[in-house]
Formats: structure tokens, sequence, C-alpha cells
């Protein structure tokens, strides 16, 4: 689990993209007709987004 939370590899960080980007899909379908919820979505898209590109800088 902490390999997933906190990845050392490459492999894993490839992992963690993929999951967040199938989560972040799935989500953004689901709220197709709640407008709030899709502003929260778009707000964890791009912290998720940082996030990863804070670990490429690293």
């Amino acid at each position: 689990m902490m390999e997933l939370l906190l990845p050392e590899t490459d492999a894993a960080v490839g992992l963690q993209a993929i999951l967040a980007i199938i989560i972040l899909t799935v989500g953004f379908r689901l709220t197709r007709s709640h407008p709030d919820w899709r502003v929260f979505w778009w707000g964890l898209l791009v912290i998720t987004t940082a996030g990863f590109g804070l670990r490429a800088l690293h």
C-alpha cells in the first residue's frame, strides 16, 4: 500500500497515473448533470496533476 501512495519506482508512478486517470474519468462521467460536483472533480484533477508535476521535478 505504501508503494502505491509513495512510489519509489517509475513503474509504480505509472500505475498511480493510470489509476488516477480511471478514477477521475469515472468521476466526470458520474457528475455530468451536477455542476457543483463537476467543479469538485476539476479541483481534484488540478491537485493530482500538480502532484505528478512535483514528482517529475523531484
